[in-house]
């Protein structure tokens, strides 16, 4: 969890933005990212499942981020 909102904060600064919040790193099952315009969510298998983000924001727009779509590549779910 750490290594992956790290790694995403690491990007986004190579991008020049820079994370405004960050929040649960510590607890370990849930980080949240707020880059003011963007919020990153990084769960573990449990947390996801329990909260149900994707139930809470069902109708909103989708957006595909070209740029971020290989960040994940080399990521397995034991990552």
């Amino acid at each position: 969890m750490k290594a992956i909102a790290n790694e995403i904060v690491t990007q986004m600064a190579e991008q020049g933005v820079k994370v405004g919040h960050l929040e649960g790193l510590a607890e370990g099952s849930w980080v949240l990212l707020d880059f003011l315009s963007v919020v990153a969510h990084v769960f573990t298998a449990e947390a996801r499942e329990y909260y149900q983000l994707e139930q809470l924001w069902w109708d909103a727009p989708r957006e595909e981020i070209e740029s971020l779509a290989g960040l994940a590549d080399g990521f397995d779910d034991a990552d």
